[in-house]
């Protein structure tokens, strides 16, 4: 994930819930680390 990438996902995270800036979310980067940091602050922000 780049730095673009990174602050939108991180932005969209805590604001809408996990929307993306990919059509296919965050399963388009094929990464565990990267799911569950996004899980993580949906939770956190929840």
């Amino acid at each position: 994930m780049g730095p673009f990438d990174a602050v939108n996902h991180a932005l969209a995270t805590v604001s809408t819930g996990g929307f993306s800036t990919r059509s296919d979310s965050i399963a388009a980067f094929d990464s565990w680390a990267i799911e569950l940091a996004v899980i993580g602050g949906m939770l956190l922000s929840g």
